[in-house]
């Protein structure tokens, strides 16, 4: 807040929980109250934020009706808008190998940590010969030696990524099938690649909605190609704005 932050949104990302907002508030609060000068700096936010709600009506706001919220939402023009923001986003940041677009003859393994949408189901969509399987969010060494063994019967191998950083068990699952024809999707968070920086194809896609799923399989299948670029600086590995 003392650098300048209007509003400070926290208890949601590995390692926190949302039991730490209420401590933080309370502590936060002690300090305005002894401190004018950073009541002063909380006065300036909370009228920063009063002008932006002005600007865009929300003093006048009222309830939406739910049912005519169901009569507008999921329209085919939404769902379209939400595809083509998907296929514009996915990011191809490393494919060393030529690995992409995956052929469609043989098998092709897709796993994914159950704390993502499923990777698979998109996958089958456009490819002849999916065998999927879901792992926990920190795969279990058993786990990794059920995917080794899928892998050997396999001719690709495509893993999906979920806030690999807070789960050691993603990153030893990724590097035990680096001799694999392997193919890494992270479907939330790009700093996944810090956890395991070495694997030759990697692709980014911000997220796990249907959409997102879609979009990335696409890329996969070489239905599209990627459009995205790189929206932070992964340290010592990738600048913003990369992207092929």
């Amino acid at each position: 807040m003392r650098a300048g932050a209007d509003v400070l949104a926290f208890g949601a990302d590995v390692g926190h929980t949302p039991a730490e907002q209420a401590p933080a508030y309370r502590h936060l609060l002690a300090q305005v109250q002894s401190d004018p000068e950073l009541r002063r700096r909380l006065d300036e936010s909370v009228q920063r934020i009063l002008r932006v709600k002005a600007q865009y009506g929300l003093f006048a706001w009222q309830p939406t009706d739910p049912q005519a919220a169901l009569q507008i939402l999921g329209q085919a023009t939404h769902l379209a808008a939400a595809q083509e923001i998907a296929h514009a986003s996915v990011t191809l940041l490393r494919d060393e190998q030529a690995r992409l677009p995956i052929p469609a003859d043989g098998a092709l393994l897709v796993v994914w940590p159950k704390n993502a949408g499923n990777l698979g189901r998109a996958l089958a969509a456009c490819h002849p010969d999916v065998q999927t399987l879901m792992v926990s969010a920190d795969p279990t060494a058993a786990e990794i030696d059920q995917v080794m063994r899928q892998a050997r019967r396999a001719a690709a191998v495509v893993v999906g990524t979920a806030e690999a950083r807070g789960r050691p068990g993603q990153a030893r699952l990724v590097n035990a099938l680096s001799q694999t024809r392997l193919v890494v999707v992270a479907l939330q968070s790009p700093y996944d690649l810090l956890r395991f920086p070495d694997t030759s194809t990697y692709l980014a896609s911000y997220g796990d909605a249907p959409a997102s799923l879609a979009a990335v399989a696409d890329v996969l299948c070489g239905v599209t190609s990627a459009r995205g670029a790189l929206p932070v600086d992964l340290p010592d590995l990738y600048a913003r704005g990369s992207g092929n």
